[in-house]
């Protein structure tokens, strides 16, 4: 005996995000300079990888110090320039609230 499998109801045409979270709220210019901020937090962090600093490289130590001051220097990076990132995530999100 064979049984017939479920049928699933038709998908919907809805956009992903406000189909999981509702509709965005008014979080366009935070969320997209915070993006920007972890964007280039883990860009200068690949960049100090291959620093030498001497008699403090190496070791557990090392990798936390760097990532506090990769952190540090990519929001200088966002707070003082206009690298573009923000401004484009920003458009991204507030297509979605329409």
């Amino acid at each position: 005996m064979s049984e017939t499998p479920p049928q699933l109801p038709p998908l919907k045409a809805t956009s992903p995000l406000k189909a999981r979270h509702g509709p965005v709220q008014n979080s366009g210019p935070k969320a997209a300079k915070a993006f920007e901020s972890m964007f280039m937090g883990q860009f200068v962090d690949e960049m100090m990888k291959t620093v030498k600093f001497g008699s403090f490289s190496g070791g557990f130590g090392e990798d936390m110090w760097r990532s506090f001051m990769s952190n540090a220097i990519a929001d200088q990076i966002v707070d003082h320039s206009d690298l573009g990132i923000a401004g484009n995530i920003e458009g991204m999100l507030n297509a979605y609230k329409k």
